[in-house]
C-alpha cells in the first residue's frame, strides 16, 4: 500500500516493512488477530512512545527558534522537515536533530509565499505546500530544495494538500456539499476529471452548537456557529493515498471510505469519556464567561448558555499517518499524564494500542514505520519539535 506523504529525494508512497512494522505483523500471528475489531477482548501489542529528540529553543540558533509551526513531515532518511507559518519557511534537520537547509520565505516568486498551510510528498520525490492561492511544488536537486512547479489553485480547492492515491492523478481537498467537502481529481493541466463527494457533516444543532449573531460595522448581522465546550465533534480526516475516516466523538463508531468515496469497514465498540474535572470545568466556565464579555459590544441577542457536560465524549481525536494506519485517540482524565490511541489497519484491524507524553501533541502524518514526531509547547508557547520511538512494552 502507498502512502502519500513519505520520502522526499530518496524513494517515497512506499509500504515500509522495516522497525516496528515486522514485529507488528509477527505480533498478530502470533496472536492469532484477523478481520475487523468490535471492542472485544484481545489480547494486543502495546506501545510506548518516548521522545528522544528535541529540536527548538527560545533561546537556542535563529534556526531553532519556531513562530508558529502548523505542519511536520519526516522522511525515510529521517530528516525532519517543519513548517513555520509565521516564517513562511520549511525547515529541515537531519536524524541528528542538525539543522540542514530552510526554503521558502516571504514574495511572490517561484517558491514564495504570503501564507502557508500544509505539506505533502508525491510519488515523484517531490514536496507539495499549500499557500494562499496556489501550491508550489518542490523537489530535491542534491544541494537543496528548489522549486520545481507552482500550480494555481481554482476557487474550488480548499487549501488542503493533496492525496495519492494508488490509481488515477492526484485528489484535492474542495468545497462542496456540506463542511466536509469534496475531493477533486485533477489532470495534468490542473482541469478536473472527477469529482468524490464526501459524506455530508452532521447537522449542528445535533452537535449542540448555538448561533452567535454579530452586527458589523456596516449594520450588517452575522451569524456565528458556537461549539459547546468539551462538546461532540464531526472530524473527518484524510489519508495521504485518500482514503479517510470519520466519527461524530460522542459515539466509538468510526466509518473508514476508500479513495473512491465507498465505505470499506467501520470501527466500533462500547466507550464512555472521562468526567470532567472541576478544574475542567472552571476553566470552560472562565472561557465562556470571557466570550460573552468580548462579544457584548457587538453582539445582537443575548450570549448561548452551554451547559457544562459531565463527561468528555470518548473519542478526542483520529489521523492517518504515513503508513497508512488509523490512529483513534480517546479522551483522557484531567490528571492522565499519557496520552493513549488504538491504532488499525486499512481493513480494521486492530494492530497495537499506544501511549506518550501527553503534553506532546501528536503529530499522525508525520508518524512513519516507529517514529513520530509532535509538538510541545511551554507555558510562554514556545514551541519545540519532538520525536518519539515506539518501543514495545
Amino acid at each position: 500500500m502507498k502512502s502519500g506523504c513519505g520520502k522526499v529525494g530518496h524513494g517515497v508512497m512506499r509500504r515500509s516493512v522495516r522497525g516496528f512494522g515486522s514485529i507488528v505483523l509477527i505480533g498478530l500471528g502470533a496472536l492469532g488477530m484477523s478481520g475487523p475489531w468490535d471492542g472485544g477482548r484481545q489480547e494486543v501489542v502495546q506501545v510506548r512512545l518516548d521522545v528522544d529528540l528535541w529540536i527548538g529553543a527560545a533561546d537556542g540558533p535563529e534556526e531553532e527558534e519556531f513562530g508558529d509551526v502548523i505542519d511536520l513531515l519526516q522522511d525515510g532518511a529521517g530528516r525532519i522537515f517543519v513548517l513555520d507559518r509565521l516564517a513562511l519557511t520549511v525547515r529541515v534537520f537531519g536524524n541528528d536533530g542538525r539543522y540542514l537547509l530552510s526554503f521558502g520565505g516571504r514574495g511572490d516568486g517561484p517558491g514564495e509565499f504570503s501564507e502557508l498551510y500544509c505539506l505533502a510528498g508525491d510519488p515523484a520525490n517531490r514536496l507539495w505546500i499549500s499557500g494562499f492561492r496556489e501550491f508550489e511544488v518542490f523537489h530535491d536537486d542534491g544541494s537543496g530544495m528548489g522549486p520545481y512547479r507552482t500550480m494555481r489553485r481554482n476557487a474550488e480547492l480548499t487549501r488542503g494538500c493533496p492525496m495519492f492515491p494508488e490509481s488515477g492523478g492526484p485528489l484535492f481537498p474542495a468545497y462542496g456539499d456540506g463542511a466536509h467537502g469534496a475531493h477533486v481529481e485533477l489532470g495534468e493541466d490542473g482541469r478536473p476529471i472527477r469529482q468524490i463527494d464526501l459524506p455530508r457533516h452532521v447537522d449542528g444543532d445535533i452537535l449542540g452548537w448555538r448561533k452567535l449573531r454579530i452586527r458589523q460595522g456596516d449594520g450588517v448581522i452575522q451569524e456565528n456557529d458556537l461549539a459547546p465546550p468539551a462538546g461532540p465533534r464531526d472530524p473527518l480526516r484524510r489519508a495521504r493515498d485518500g482514503r479517510f475516516g470519520r466519527v461524530v466523538t460522542t459515539e466509538y463508531r468510526v466509518q473508514l471510505y476508500d479513495a473512491d468515496g465507498a465505505p470499506s469497514h467501520e470501527i466500533h465498540r462500547a466507550a464512555t469519556g472521562p468526567e470532567l474535572s472541576d478544574a475542567e470545568r472552571r476553566a470552560f466556565r472562565r472561557e465562556q464567561d470571557s466570550l460573552e464579555r468580548a462579544t457584548r459590544p457587538y453582539r445582537v441577542g443575548a450570549y448561548p448558555d452551554f451547559p457544562i457536560p459531565d463527561r468528555h465524549p470518548p473519542v478526542r481525536e483520529l489521523g492517518f499517518d504515513l503508513d497508512g494506519r488509523l490512529w483513534i485517540e480517546l479522551a483522557r482524565p484531567a490528571e492522565a499524564a499519557e496520552a493513549y490511541a488504538e491504532v488499525f489497519d486499512a481493513t480494521g484491524t486492530l494492530i497495537f494500542t499506544a501511549s506518550w507524553p501527553r503534553s506532546v501533541r501528536l503529530w499522525y502524518g508525520s508518524i512513519r514505520d516507529s517514529t513520530a514526531l509532535g509538538i510541545a509547547a511551554d507555558g510562554l508557547g514556545t514551541q519545540r519539535v519532538a520525536r518519539l520511538r515506539f518501543r514495545r512494552n
